[in-house]
């Protein structure tokens, strides 16, 4: 790569996320309109850097995008196969790329990713980005307040409907690898129960909760990958078996409502979209400055640049946590 900063790549890892796009067009305006840089962007992610294929990023390309659902480059969590990113390919697409540098926007696996090109020599900056609000070097995370916000209004309909019809409605929401999007989003909802991959609960658990809060029509909020607990051990992703067992308690079938893919496509709020532009800001600064091998986040609302070595694991619900939400459910 080349020593004088022109010419950078800007790689999406993983899913797409409300505030993606604006991310992308803030870096785009600081780099090109400042400092006459050159963007472009790898389409579909992963995919995009073994396909080599890439399209250009100017403040034309990125005008008025902010606020749209979705992302401009598209998404691919994984290449074709099944299995891990392999680090070797990502960094011959990066060099035969000729860039001077790369911005790449992720979560836990991204970071990983980047951490190995700059252990081989890659300029690269990370702007972590997770909605589950995991990353431990992300006080807020992209996008969390807008998936949050988007459950809790779903939340309110289903409420209504299990209200006037005395029925159990239960939401399951985005949370594959930790609880705190249906925490939030089961708190602000008055939901009766919140169910977190952290903890797994046994269904006579679950019960005494819905005794408990005294209903005509219960709310249950459960993440995704929810583990059931039994005899056998526990359950994974074991929203189905709810609407057994709540149907079981009540004697009725209760309204059952996936809102993960609302959620990831919803524009972002506007609390994302000051966020990302703040990232995406500070991203291209770290790029253009020599900031490599780092990390742009926010800590008491200013921004941070930190190295990539101090990606910490993933931050999950802990006991205490939860059982001080759960004391101010219903």
């Amino acid at each position: 790569m080349g020593t004088a900063l022109r010419r950078f790549g800007v790689l999406a890892g993983g899913d797409d996320y409300p505030g993606l796009n604006a991310v992308i067009r803030a870096a785009v305006l600081r780099g090109a309109q400042d400092h006459e840089a050159e963007f472009v962007g790898f389409v579909d992610g992963w995919r995009g850097v073994l396909d080599a294929q890439t399209i250009e990023l100017d403040w034309r390309a990125v005008r008025g995008i902010a606020g749209a659902a979705g992302t401009v480059l598209g998404a691919a969590p994984r290449f074709e196969g099944a299995g891990p990113v392999d680090v070797d390919v990502v960094e011959t697409g990066v060099r035969a790329s000729n860039l001077d540098g790369l911005l790449m926007i992720g979560g836990a696996e991204t970071i990983g990713m980047a951490d190995r090109l700059r252990e081989d020599g890659i300029p690269v900056v990370v702007v972590p980005a997770s909605v589950e609000n995991c990353l431990p070097c992300a006080e807020s995370a992209l996008g969390f307040d807008t998936v949050v916000g988007i459950a809790v209004e779903a939340m309110a309909r289903l409420r209504a409907i299990g209200e006037a019809q005395q029925q159990c409605t239960i939401a399951e929401v985005i949370g594959r690898d930790a609880g705190w999007i249906a925490l939030h989003a089961g708190l602000a909802a008055g939901a009766d129960v919140v169910l977190v991959p952290e903890w797994p609960q046994t269904s006579e658990q679950i019960r005494k909760r819905m005794v408990l809060s005294g209903r005509r029509g219960h709310l249950l909020v459960v993440a995704e990958s929810f583990g059931l607990a039994a005899e056998g051990g526990v359950e994974r992703g074991a929203g189905p078996r709810l609407r057994h067992i709540i149907e079981s308690h009540t004697g009725a079938e209760p309204l059952v409502s996936g809102l993960a893919a609302v959620q990831r496509g919803a524009s972002p709020s506007p609390a994302d979209r000051v966020l990302a532009a703040r990232l995406g800001y500070g991203a291209a600064d770290a790029l253009l400055g020599n900031c490599h091998g780092t990390m742009v986040t926010m800590s008491a609302d200013e921004l941070q640049v930190i190295p990539l070595s101090e990606h910490q694991s993933k931050r999950t619900v802990s006991r205490d946590h939860y059982r001080r939400f759960e004391a101010l459910l219903g």
